[in-house]
């Protein structure tokens, strides 16, 4: 009865895209470390004492004794519960959603059970007068057990079709994800194409670059939906696509890079950041007339690690503008809302002359962080002109 939450997923519903969470969260959408879920259990416990004192009093003068009493009991058996699914995720994180439904529910029935008797026995002795009269302390612990028993049983009900729902949602939609993060643009691919058979022979090296750059980007975006890379494959993916719309756009393209502060070894979503770069590029300097640069920057702190890219915004953007921009970012923005389970971020800005797009990573207990001056020596990025 105590693992009661409305899911962090209602509005996948909603989405247009969304992918496969990585293997460390998908198990169950049962966080206990998340404070909204820990609050909700401990509403939905609260709410199931009131209902408990107004179905039992006989007085109202008995009123406050009664739900005091019923909220010490109902919210003791929640934390006992609550504890037993923590210690769980903790020490068993393999065990499936059905071992530990069953442990939580089996915990939450023993500790009804043995609260019951320690506490009735102690009233009866000490003459309290409770409001289900009965002399008899088995009464007590039947009708307890039984109140535990249905509403535990609804509970698990509830997180196991949350659960399939959203397993089903994952399933449904991954194909879609699949789809995108398999592909370029056409038109980037034919910018590419066209790139590179104008530098064959004025410039056969740059050619041949630019055909290990494109082949290189085509694996990545053939990745399977919902994979993760370490921060500095992604970083280096961006970099090989920046170098090949440098030979394309020359002197026009300045992208500054402030990345050494961020933790490299960092898991993140495949195809989170390059898609970004693509559309600072393809939305902001190709259609200004004189280019424009593009800042990208990283820093970390106690919590996570940030990601910010800022580009240039063309005077005549409303007559040229892209749809493809919106599609790229809802998509990013959806996958990041699985992985991490709401609590990454993904902020537009439009400051008027600049467009600035800033992505927030917590931390994971996975994660590595290196050291800012190690992880400059640990990355071997593909170099770009204007780096």
């Amino acid at each position: 009865m105590l693992e009661v939450l409305k899911p962090s997923w209602a509005q996948l519903s909603k989405m247009r895209f969304s992918t496969v969470e990585n293997s460390e969260t998908q198990t169950h959408n049962f966080d206990v470390h998340n404070l909204r879920v820990l609050l909700t259990t401990v509403l939905v416990s609260e709410l199931l004492a009131v209902l408990i004192t107004l179905a039992t009093i006989n007085t109202l003068d008995a009123l406050w004794f009664e739900l005091v009493v019923n909220t010490l009991f109902v919210q003791t058996v929640t934390a006992f519960t609550y504890l037993t699914w923590w210690a769980q995720d903790k020490f068993l994180p393999t065990a499936s959603l059905t071992v530990k439904m069953l442990t939580s529910y089996t915990v939450a029935l023993v500790v009804t059970a043995i609260l019951t008797w320690v506490l009735c026995a102690y009233a009866i002795q000490a003459g309290i007068q409770l409001a289900f009269h009965t002399p008899y302390v088995g009464v007590y612990v039947v009708r307890n057990t039984a109140i535990t028993s249905i509403a535990g049983a609804l509970a698990v009900h509830y997180v196991w079709v949350q659960h399939e729902w959203r397993d089903n949602i994952v399933r449904e939609n991954e194909a879609r994800i699949e789809a995108l993060q398999a592909r370029i643009r056409p038109h980037f691919l034919f910018n590419a194409l066209n790139t590179i058979a104008s530098l064959t022979r004025s410039n056969p090296e740059a050619a041949e670059e630019s055909v290990e750059d494109l082949a290189d980007l085509f694996r990545a975006s053939l990745k399977k939906a919902g994979s993760e890379v370490r921060l500095f494959e992604e970083l280096d993916t961006c970099r090989r696509y920046q170098r090949m719309e440098q030979f394309r756009l020359g002197e026009r393209l300045k992208v500054h890079w402030d990345v050494d502060g961020l933790p490299m070894n960092a898991k993140v979503p495949a195809l989170c950041l390059q898609p970004i770069l693509e559309n600072a590029i393809y939305h902001g300097v190709e259609l200004s007339s004189n280019g424009g640069r593009i800042d990208i920057t990283g820093r970390r702190d106690e919590r996570g690690f940030t990601i910010e890219m800022m580009n240039p915004v063309p005077v005549q953007r409303g007559s040229q503008k892209h749809e493809g921009n919106k599609i790229a970012l809802d998509n990013i923005r959806q996958r990041l809302e699985l992985t991490y389970a709401g609590r990454s971020k993904l902020e537009l800005e439009d400051l008027g002359d600049q467009y600035r797009v800033t992505l927030w990573f917590p931390w994971r207990k996975n994660d590595n962080p290196v050291t800012p001056s190690h992880a400059a020596k640990d990355i071997n990025y593909a170099k770009a002109p204007n780096s």
